[in-house]
């Protein structure tokens, strides 16, 4: 069993699933700390986002390898706190 320490959770902006010459340009972090759940705010609707996440175990000085990455969209409009009701 491994404790682990914190993960983190990337994303793309498209399907760039088998694109290996998009994969490290296009994906950046979107949180990185040790909840195991994150709500990424700001998508737009009906625009795919690819997702893959990563741990760290206790004591470990690397990251583990990326999880195989999810292609998600949503329908919803973006969440907005402050927007008119």
């Amino acid at each position: 069993m491994v404790d682990v320490h914190s993960f983190r959770l990337q994303l793309a902006y498209g399907d760039v699933r088998g694109q290996d010459h998009l994969v490290a340009s296009n994906f950046h972090d979107v949180y990185v700390g040790p909840e195991s759940q994150y709500l990424v705010r700001d998508l737009q609707p009906n625009v795919p986002y690819t997702f893959r996440v990563c741990c760290r175990a206790e004591g470990a000085s690397g990251w583990s390898a990326w999880s195989l990455p999810r292609v998600a969209v949503t329908l919803q409009p973006p969440f907005c706190e402050s927007c008119p009701k």
